[in-house]
C-alpha cells in the first residue's frame, strides 16, 4: 500500500519535484529518492521522509513550493505532519 500526495502553491498547479520514499529494514530508517525534477531539495525530501515515519506506508510525493518562501515551507511542514 502507498500514498500519493501533491503539495503545491501557485495557480497553475505545476507538478514540480517528485519523490519516492519507503521504510528500510532492519534499522527502521527511511530511504528517499528524487524521481523527477532534478536534484532533490530539503523541503520535499524531508516531508516525504516524515510521512513514511508517521504512516508506515510508502510515499510518492509531488512537491511544488517556491524556494523564496521560507514561511510557506514552515507552514507546509507543520500542517502535513
Amino acid at each position: 500500500m502507498q500514498i500519493y500526495a501533491w503539495i503545491g502553491c501557485n495557480s497553475s498547479a505545476k507538478f514540480g519535484h517528485l519523490y519516492a520514499a519507503a521504510a528500510t529494514r532492519p534499522g527502521n530508517g527511511v530511504s528517499v529518492t528524487s524521481v523527477l525534477g532534478g536534484t532533490s531539495d530539503n523541503t520535499g525530501s524531508s516531508m516525504a521522509r516524515r510521512l513514511v515515519l508517521k504512516t508506515g506506508l510508502n510515499i510518492i510525493l509531488a512537491c511544488n513550493i517556491p524556494k523564496d518562501s521560507p514561511m510557506l515551507e514552515v507552514l507546509t511542514r507543520t500542517s502535513s505532519c
